[in-house]
């Protein structure tokens, strides 16, 4: 998986495994967000990272 999440001092970080940076979606840098979201966006990225889709 190339993405994953952790916790942070407001909430969760989606971050990129290689990097271990945070991950940015369309300007905006995914920390600080919900347990359900950052999942949910984990989840999201990992599938189109299998299928080639970002």
């Amino acid at each position: 998986m190339r993405y994953d999440m952790r916790a942070d001092r407001t909430g969760w970080t989606v971050y990129d495994v290689g990097t271990g940076r945070p991950v940015i979606l369309d300007d905006l840098v995914l920390t600080g967000i919900s347990f359900e979201d950052a999942d949910s966006l984990v989840n999201l990225l990992n599938t189109m990272d299998r299928q080639g889709l970002r």
